[in-house]
């Protein structure tokens, strides 16, 4: 990655900082596997303000970020958000990406699975999220619209994928095809200590590209085949913050979107995607084996 962007878009920053280019120092960010690319924004002489700077190579994911920004905030949860500073909105038809401008966020990056404290901040947030009310006009139902992505994922699955986990999940799905999948809410759809922001008690939660009204356990999905597998504590931790248990129905459903994560996962990383996650996909999946 450049350690600056573009000319244009350097342009585009000083001028919605109301900075002159030369004053603004630059830091290529390491960002994970996607179409993104992160800076570090200085002001040389700005007393320690900094920024960053997130530019999005496709037009659907800023689009989507966007929006999540917007709502979340409209919602009275900017307190787990950064500050948006200035959007350069993509070309029109989303064939090619435009930027956000964000301030920078004090603490670090949560490390690791991250500590039983930032896993109950986690659920004090989810909780917030999925209690906002919104209207879903999403023509198809929940259970409608994870029947075709279960049905999709097994079609494309066989010969590839292993047999005994795709079996597991249709029956799985056949046990909870009478069971009422609830509302959509506000979700993520990327949460997990990789995403989140700590310092000093308070927690952050960043990269909103994938966020979009869905299940609400999908945000736990990630969280349960991954930290919460390699230590129950974190678990615990979440589940207090989040103020409740999850009920049996929930617990199967949970276990049945863990392991269409789990698979999805490992057939993207069959196409060269999603390295980061195959491993924890891996172990899911292997549990059904």
């Amino acid at each position: 990655m450049p350690e600056a962007p573009s000319a244009a878009r350097l342009a585009w920053t000083a001028a919605a900082l109301g900075r002159a280019a030369a004053e603004l120092r630059w830091r290529a960010l390491p960002a994970r596997e996607g179409p993104t690319a992160l800076w570090e924004v200085e002001a040389a002489s700005g007393g320690g303000a900094a920024w960053i700077l997130k530019e999005h190579r496709r037009g659907r994911g800023l689009a989507q970020e966007i929006e999540a920004y917007r709502r979340w905030a409209a919602a009275g949860l900017g307190r787990w958000l950064a500050e948006v500073v200035a959007v350069q909105e993509a070309e029109a038809g989303g064939a090619s990406g435009g930027a956000l401008l964000l301030r920078r966020l004090p603490g670090r990056a949560v490390a690791g699975d991250g500590e039983v404290d930032d896993h109950r901040r986690a659920g004090e947030l989810l909780a917030a999220l999925q209690a906002v009310a919104i209207a879903d006009d999403d023509p198809l139902t929940p259970a409608a619209a994870l029947g075709q992505r279960i049905d999709a994922l097994v079609r494309r699955g066989r010969g590839r994928l292993p047999a005994a986990a795709l079996a597991a999940l249709e029956a799985r799905h056949a046990a909870l095809a009478g069971a009422g999948l609830g509302r959509r809410a506000l979700a993520h759809r990327d949460f997990g200590p990789w995403n989140w922001i700590r310092d000093r008690g308070r927690l952050w939660v960043v990269d909103l590209e994938h966020a979009r009204p869905d299940l609400p356990l999908v945000d736990l999905t990630r969280l349960a085949s991954g930290p919460w597998r390699r230590r129950s504590a974190l678990a615990d931790g979440f589940f207090a913050g989040f103020g409740r248990a999850l009920d049996a129905e929930e617990r199967a459903l949970l276990e049945l979107l863990g392991l269409l994560h789990a698979l999805t996962t490992l057939s993207w990383a069959a196409e060269g995607r999603a390295a980061h996650l195959a491993a924890d996909a891996a172990a899911v999946v292997e549990g059904f084996a």
